[in-house]
C-alpha cells in the first residue's frame, strides 16, 4: 500500500512537495543499509 501513497504524492503533488521528504529519507536509509551489506572487495 505504501507504493500507492508514494505514487499519489509524486504524481499529484510533484517531486518537490514536502510529502516526498519521507520517501527520500526512507530511500537514503535503504541505500545505506544496502551499502553496509554488500562487500565489493
Amino acid at each position: 500500500m505504501e507504493i500507492a501513497e508514494y505514487l499519489e504524492c509524486s504524481i499529484t503533488k510533484g517531486k518537490d512537495d514536502p510529502c516526498m521528504e519521507e520517501y527520500k529519507a526512507k530511500e537514503g536509509k535503504r541505500r545505506e543499509k544496502t551499502k553496509k551489506s554488500i562487500d565489493l572487495d
